[in-house]
């Protein structure tokens, strides 16, 4: 004991009780009366009735109830155990803040970041800088969110994405509910499919993985990758379906659909996609535009082979218009039936048969 400084260092077995519910220990105390800052050294642990905190090397402020630790400690609760370079533990708010090396260990998953702020009582961490979130399942990218561990709830901005062996999803924001897998994406939101070489945009998405399906609307617009020509879709709202295997099965375009490529485009209410073949359906008042051919039909249907158009069936009420004079184009050549038929070579409509009427 220093009466002259106000101070004493205690030896072995040092015991700080702070209050009914926080409790310090080490090996070693050097305590500073004035300041009422105690230092501790040596196997210490902070115990409070959320958390434990263990470190080698803490300070803590009597006045502030502030505890702080620069060479490493570690925070265990009652499902997730913390670690970092850097902590600050403010007992009265029961909020630690973590720095550097900063490491999150969940039963079902992993968390990585710079900067964390984590409640004990609540056990929603709160991040900012590089995160990464590492699962059996999927891994997500953010510079600024939080994530409720309790409830597996967690909001991700700033340069964020969801990725899983299958799909990447990023957006300026996005919503994420581990329990039920449903996720939400705002603003400027992309979903790329690595096996089917597809690539949707949208302003609002939806990822209801678990219910089989997800869409995208709001200037939303599908790119489906092919080697040849790329065929550039949009409508008011896209639905992705899945099968069993989480792998997309259909494109569902609905309402004011269009759609592009080189060698033709379309317009209809509906649109389907279907991937195991390779075929597209248009639904209600389809046009379809091929060279200088226009095509109508109650529905249409496109069959396409090695990334061209092979086939297409024009079902009721078919119609076939194309110019026949180019140069002046006063003079059409139509053809109308029940349903028509035709096949493509070269991406150029060559034959096409008719029947009924």
């Amino acid at each position: 004991v220093n009466e002259m400084t106000n101070s004493f260092i205690g030896f072995g077995h040092v015991r700080i009780k702070s209050s009914d519910t926080l409790n310090i220990y080490s090996d070693l105390l050097n305590y500073q009366g004035n300041t009422k800052i105690a230092e501790l050294q040596d196997n210490v642990r902070l115990v409070d009735s959320r958390a434990t905190l263990t470190t080698e090397h803490l300070w803590y402020d009597r006045k502030t109830r502030i505890a702080y630790y620069t060479t490493g400690g570690k925070i265990v609760d009652s499902s997730n155990v913390l670690t970092s370079t850097k902590g600050y533990y403010y007992t009265d708010l029961q909020e630690a803040y973590f720095k550097d090396n900063v490491e999150l260990e969940n039963p079902d998953y992993h968390m990585h970041t710079d900067t964390m702020l984590y409640h004990t009582e609540t056990e929603v961490s709160t991040f900012f800088g590089p995160t990464t979130i590492t699962s059996d399942e999927n891994l997500i990218y953010c510079e600024n969110g939080w994530y409720d561990t309790r409830n597996d709830k967690s909001q991700f901005n700033k340069n964020a994405y969801f990725l899983t062996k299958e799909q990447k999803l990023s957006g300026d924001s996005l919503y994420y509910d581990r329990v039920i897998d449903f996720g939400k994406a705002y603003n400027n939101v992309i979903l790329t499919d690595t096996i089917q070489n597809m690539m949707i945009l949208g302003n609002y998405g939806e990822f209801r993985r678990s219910d089989g399906y997800s869409y995208i609307t709001d200037s939303a617009t599908a790119v489906l990758i092919e080697k040849k020509d790329s065929l550039f879709l949009h409508s008011d709202t896209l639905w992705i379906h899945f099968d069993d295997d989480q792998n997309v099965e259909f494109l569902f375009a609905y309402k004011h659909a269009k759609f592009f490529r080189n060698d033709m485009q379309g317009k209809c209410d509906s649109l389907v996609y279907k991937f195991a073949d390779s075929t597209i359906f248009l639904y209600t008042e389809p046009v379809l535009w091929s060279s200088e051919n226009q095509l109508t039909a109650d529905s249409i249907r496109i069959a396409m082979a090695n990334d061209q158009v092979d086939s297409l069936a024009l079902i009721n009420s078919a119609f076939i218009i194309s110019m026949d004079d180019t140069i002046t184009g006063s003079t059409f050549n139509q053809i109308k039936g029940k349903t028509m038929v035709a096949y493509f070579k070269d991406n150029s409509m060559n034959c096409v048969k008719i029947y009924g009427n």
